[in-house]
């Protein structure tokens, strides 16, 4: 490891920093959203104490969290005030902020990183604010008109159905009279995740359609969140 990492205090903060620099720069243009008085989407209590029952408790969450295993074996219990919280975020816009806290463990991309770019920042969240999000992307989705050509993140869609699309499409060019070739445009996105604008992900929901509340609930989600590095024992603010 990078000898001027051996300060721990020092090496989470900058590693922190690091993660940080491509938003400090942004300032997100979000569109207006139409007002949503009595237009507001729910969620019933048989759907919360499903996702509650699916908790993958082998899965590590942020250290401020409680055991997510409690939430699973008590769902019976746990799913009714949990419903009454996500039906509130839903009606109130507001997506709540302590579920917006990360906890960023960097792991190793090669044996021994030099760099901070060698190093891939997985982010804890706490697990009951992953089931608020899989509930606002299920409702979502309800909404979203069917995408034929997207395969990613598509239910009963893998990298086979694509490819067996995109041999499908040569095919039938190279058969149209007078083709002789295929061209085929092929883009790769650095960080492409961590470097979405949010700001155009409401403007696109909105021009989807999506139900405004829904979306003023993805603009909460997106604001205001704050993280820190956590490596070993040592924090970062």
């Amino acid at each position: 490891m990078n000898d001027s990492w051996l300060n721990k205090s020092q090496f989470v903060q900058q590693l922190n920093d690091y993660y940080l620099q491509d938003h400090d720069s942004f300032s997100p243009d979000y569109p207006t959203i139409p007002s949503t008085i009595g237009m507001y989407p729910s969620v019933d209590e048989m759907t919360v104490y499903s996702l509650m029952s699916k908790i993958n408790t082998n899965k590590a969450t942020n250290r401020e969290d409680f055991p997510s295993g409690v939430s699973k074996n008590n769902a019976h219990t746990l799913a009714q005030p949990l419903t009454d919280i996500i039906n509130t975020m839903l009606q109130s816009g507001k997506f709540p902020t302590m579920w917006k806290r990360a906890e960023i463990t960097p792991l190793n991309k090669v044996r021994s990183p030099q760099t901070f770019k060698q190093l891939r920042p997985i982010s804890l969240l706490f697990h009951l604010g992953k089931i608020a999000e899989s509930v606002l992307s299920n409702l979502i989705k309800q909404e979203m008109p069917e995408l034929k050509d997207q395969f990613a993140y598509t239910k009963q869609r893998s990298t086979t159905d694509a490819l067996v699309k995109l041999s499908t499409d040569i095919a039938y060019n190279l058969d149209e009279k007078d083709n002789i070739a295929v061209q085929a445009l092929l883009l790769d996105f650095s960080k492409a995740f961590d470097r979405m604008l949010p700001d155009s992900a409401v403007r696109k929901l909105l021009h989807l359609g999506v139900t405004p509340a829904l979306v003023q609930v993805v603009k909460s989600f997106f604001c205001e969140r704050r993280q820190r590095v956590k490596y070993a024992d040592t924090c970062s603010e």
